[in-house]
């Protein structure tokens, strides 16, 4: 599933095995819409790949479960669409659950970023930092831009460092 093949392509490149973590990415990119739309959804908007297709795929999953996670995955495709208000929007529905996870407090702070309401933001960074060792790699160097101040973005935010693989042109990049 993309879930496993992300963390794995993550795991990769971080070990120094750009090539084998290009394997999964191209894999992701072919599977991961019918494997698990909501998952590549999230995939797409933290690569910052297509928004546009982010959001379709998270807004059609919201038809068929309006579960947390789903919330966070539209509210997340929303904000990398550069629509902070509906992002936020999505977001408190998810928050309001009280499910403890890093990666809904990440996304949190993010949009609050976005909305520019910073001191909020530092609110949910540091309950992302609480939780840190549960984020991939590339959560975690957001979360990092967040803790340091960094993070004066706006979607769509880079690859993760080192990415190698380019979904418009299908080939590796150093």
């Amino acid at each position: 599933l993309p879930d496993v093949r992300w963390a794995l392509a993550e795991a990769r490149r971080t070990a120094g095995q750009p090539g084998r973590a290009t394997e999964l990415e191209r894999v992701i990119f072919a599977t991961g819409e019918r494997d698990d739309p909501r998952t590549f959804s999230l995939y797409l908007a933290t690569r910052g790949d297509d928004a546009a297709r982010a959001l379709r795929l998270a807004e059609k999953e919201l038809t068929k479960r309006q579960d947390v996670f789903t919330r966070d995955a539209f509210a997340w495709a929303l904000a990398a669409a550069r629509r902070p208000d509906e992002a936020w929007m999505q977001m408190e529905q998810a928050l309001s659950e009280g499910t403890e996870d890093a990666r809904l407090y990440l996304h949190a702070a993010v949009i609050l970023q976005q909305l520019g309401r910073a001191e909020e933001a530092r609110e949910w960074t540091a309950a992302a930092s609480a939780s840190r060792q549960t984020l991939l790699p590339s959560e975690a160097d957001l979360l990092d831009k967040l803790t340091g101040g960094t993070a004066a973005f706006l979607f769509p935010l880079p690859p993760p460092a080192g990415v190698g693989f380019n979904p418009s042109s299908r080939e590796s990049q150093p």
